[in-house]
């Protein structure tokens, strides 16, 4: 279920709050079904597109630890935040990127996450993308493999 309340449209902030009406958690061949904690959060546009200036927005999140089914509740609140950008190329081609953190509610280290994606006009209606991410614990050793998606929208 997604719930989305824009309050203050003017501002261009988006509160809201989501949780997932199901998930599942494997461990040891032990699958678990529930609720997901219910998040909080806003989007709010911080800079237009001008010259070299991206198109700029926030984007942040707090996880509630005492709500969701208790096998996917987290002990401490689990902020993250994103900084996304835009850069149009041309007419049918965009550059986007994000910057940000997330918390996993169980330990007070970040891990830092990173994107870059292209985007692509294949027609008025039709378009595509490729998206490249990654994630950089702060303690733990990264990941060094890196992540990509791959989409066509209509």
């Amino acid at each position: 279920m997604w719930v989305t309340f824009n309050l203050f449209r003017n501002n261009k902030t988006y509160p809201h709050s989501h949780s997932c009406n199901k998930a599942t958690h494997t461990d040891n061949s032990i699958s678990t079904n529930g609720i997901n904690p219910i998040k909080i959060g806003f989007k709010t546009r911080l800079f237009e597109e001008k010259g070299i200036i991206p198109l700029t927005s926030f984007i942040a999140h707090l996880v509630i630890p005492a709500s969701g089914t208790k096998e996917f509740q987290t002990n401490y609140f689990a902020p993250s935040f994103r900084f996304t950008m835009q850069h149009t190329l041309t007419d049918k081609i965009s550059l986007g990127y994000n910057l940000g953190a997330e918390w996993d509610g169980e330990t007070p280290e970040p891990t830092f996450i990173y994107t870059l994606k292209t985007g692509f006009s294949l027609t008025e209606k039709i378009g595509a993308y490729v998206e490249l991410y990654g994630f950089a614990p702060q303690k733990d050793k990264a990941d060094c493999r890196r992540w990509y998606n791959l989409f066509l929208k209509a």
